[in-house]
């Protein structure tokens, strides 16, 4: 529509090149020049309430596991880590919504073998675009493969039950991660 209209102005514009005192083409021109800002006026703002603009918003609690391949099919994520005394996972919260996260480790049984809460490492959850954080392996898991969740709320209020889905709610989006302590060879 607006092309047209467009169109429309620029044979306009151009036959007032060659009769330039013509009221009735400046007339049109005007008209035109005036339906071309209404009408995009009118796309520009017939976006959803409550965005500002077309766009997605930015999703919230996006967790980044640092050294992660998020390129699996089955789960969301596959980290190898090297067995040792201090074994590290570092990650960052993209755009937090709370201050309340917390994971759990379980063996492929889904037996837990390790959960706290994830605290950032600056001490406080305040960052509105991004809070690093890590998870201090205990020494005692050894080789072999775990499930990492990630999860919304304190590690009180993890539920014990997987869902219909095969997953726990309050999770974080993306499902979980499948760690792989591997020997030091």
């Amino acid at each position: 529509m607006i092309s047209l209209i467009s169109i429309g102005f620029l044979i306009v514009c151009c036959l007032l090149l060659f009769f330039k005192n013509n009221k009735h083409l400046i007339k049109k021109k005007l008209r035109l020049g005036a339906m071309i800002i209404t009408l995009n006026a009118i796309i520009c703002i017939s976006c959803p309430p409550p965005y500002a603009t077309c766009y997605e918003p930015l999703p919230t609690d996006g967790f980044d596991i640092q050294n992660a391949d998020y390129n699996q099919i089955e789960y969301s994520a596959e980290l190898e880590i090297v067995y040792s005394d201090s074994m590290v996972i570092h990650g960052t919260i993209n755009y937090p919504s709370t201050k309340e996260y917390s994971y759990r480790i379980e063996d492929l049984d889904g037996i837990t073998i390790q959960k706290d809460n994830i605290l950032a490492l600056d001490g406080v959850m305040d960052s509105d675009e991004s809070e690093e954080f890590e998870i201090v392996l205990d020494p005692s898991i050894t080789v072999g493969d775990f499930y990492l969740y990630l999860f919304l709320v304190t590690q009180e209020n993890q539920p014990d039950e997987k869902n219909q889905y095969g997953y726990y709610d309050n999770m974080a989006s993306g499902g979980y991660i499948l760690l792989k302590i591997i020997d030091a060879e």
